[in-house]
């Protein structure tokens, strides 16, 4: 391969390791939404918008001559999921044209031909956020920077000119014994810096090295095994968030996959949640690890010292209580007082620090049957999977058959 081809390659990596390896101090910035959890958008629809350079035989110019003339307008639209904060996957479509001048072979030797057409091809691609696999997670991080790698189809419809004789050749023609392609497998490979807006958007600048497994997009054998389109873009995203996507799906995934509610309440306690922010460890005090009592007001309130409501009288802890679990997790969350403003909760929340999990808790009930009725009431909000667990003096402890069988004792009626 030419220097120049060289020269070409690295300047177009070091554009994508620039994006890739930006400020630490970009990753620690922060949302002004502080309700915004950026890892419960599970879906979310992109559309980007920029120019296309050719790289390959028929082409002699590096990424920045390129845009005095050889870049063509390209558009991809994709969608997304995200399966932890980090990974996600999805699809994308790209469409663009192309237009290339070859003015020198690598010989030396003066030419005069242009390569113009368009290609397209569709791709499945894994993604990953750098801000949160190499930095701490913050779920309300105003700027990320990510990278994509793909692997799909393409196809390509382009035409090769010779200016000084005329002569053209087409993709998908064969002259001689040479039969020029215009489909092959492709590789993206892209990274990019995002900036969340809203709940809801985002915009992004993103650079894609298209690596097509064909040296006849360009219709010439040259030196350059395989040819290359990078895509340097701008564009959009909207976040689907999942509480519309489970209110189609909830029902259906409910009836396939989700037991008796008395089942349930026998079943070890599960992980609902490992996408919450770290805080501190509490402090521990006494016989047990207990985070403070987190009094929730039916609003947000101002501060995490607001008084709690007054909507239903909480007991001391001493003795045998059952209480209706709603949240168990390994890190604690940031800021629970967004699950009493989301399901306007009758009871405070409650969080108890025991054997490595944070359990969030409401109620707080002396009859497991009371309890198993409210935590079918808070099933019916939409607080799926909320189940009774048994806590005595603050420490949780295993719920028997004694226990969900234990029958309220009437007091002895008085007789005058």
């Amino acid at each position: 391969m030419r220097f120049s081809n060289i020269a070409n390659s690295v300047s177009r990596f070091l554009i994508l390791f620039v994006l890739i390896t930006a400020s630490s101090e970009v990753f620690s910035q922060t949302l002004s939404i502080p309700s915004q959890d950026n890892s419960t958008d599970k879906w979310d629809l992109n559309f980007n918008l920029g120019a296309t350079q050719f790289f390959g035989d028929a082409s002699n110019h590096s990424y920045f001559q390129k845009w005095k003339g050889e870049s063509r307008l390209g558009i991809q639209i994709s969608v997304k999921k995200m399966f932890s904060p980090v990974f996600g996957a999805g699809l994308s479509l790209y469409s663009t044209g192309i237009n290339s001048i070859k003015d020198r072979k690598s010989d030396g030797t003066i030419v005069d031909y242009t390569l113009g057409g368009n290609y397209d091809d569709l791709t499945a691609f894994a993604y990953a956020n750098f801000s949160n696999l190499f930095g701490s997670y913050n779920s309300d991080r105003k700027i990320s920077i990510y990278g994509t790698l793909g692997f799909g189809v393409s196809t390509w419809n382009t035409a090769l000119t010779d200016n000084i004789s005329g002569a053209v050749i087409h993709s998908g023609t064969t002259v001689g014994t040479t039969k020029f392609a215009n489909k092959a497998l492709a590789i993206p490979f892209g990274a990019g810096v995002d900036y969340r807006i809203n709940d809801n958007w985002s915009v992004h600048a993103n650079g894609t090295l298209t690596t097509i497994l064909s040296d006849y997009v360009d219709e010439w054998k040259d030196g350059a095994k395989y040819d290359q389109l990078f895509f340097t873009n701008i564009g959009v995203t909207y976040y689907i968030h999942p509480g519309k996507h489970e209110s189609l799906l909830g029902r259906k995934k409910s009836r396939r996959n989700r037991k008796s509610q008395d089942e349930m309440n026998k079943r070890p306690i599960p992980i609902f949640d490992y996408m919450v922010n770290p805080e501190p460890a509490p402090v521990e005090s006494g016989g047990k690890s207990e985070v403070d009592m987190m009094t929730l007001p039916v609003q947000p309130a101002t501060s995490p010292e607001s008084p709690a409501p007054e909507t239903k009288q909480q007991q001391p802890d001493a003795g045998l209580q059952y209480r209706v679990q709603i949240l168990a997790s390994r890190v604690p969350l940031r800021d629970p007082l967004l699950l009493q403003a989301k399901y306007k909760f009758d009871y405070p929340v409650k969080v108890f620090h025991q054997d490595g999990l944070y359990r969030y808790t409401v109620g707080q009930f002396s009859s497991y049957q009371v309890a198993l009725s409210e935590s079918r009431k808070l099933n019916s909000k939409g607080v799926n999977g909320a189940f009774v667990t048994a806590y005595r003096d603050g420490l949780r402890v295993p719920l028997t058959n004694a226990m969900m069988n234990q029958q309220v004792e009437k007091p002895n009626p008085v007789i005058f």
